[in-house]
């Protein structure tokens, strides 16, 4: 398993563990703000590049 591969199983089971009490619209915040602040991550290693 390479490191990327890793990152991402432990992002899933923390996710997984932390948000399963959460109602359907917490949920759903939740991983608006993860998929934006990947979003900005992503941009921000593609300009280093």
């Amino acid at each position: 398993m390479d490191k990327i591969e890793e990152i991402t199983e432990a992002v899933k089971e923390f996710f997984e563990r932390e948000t399963k009490e959460l109602s359907k619209e917490e949920y759903q915040e939740v991983l608006r703000e993860l998929i934006s602040d990947f979003a900005i991550m992503l941009d921000a290693s593609k300009r280093e590049d």
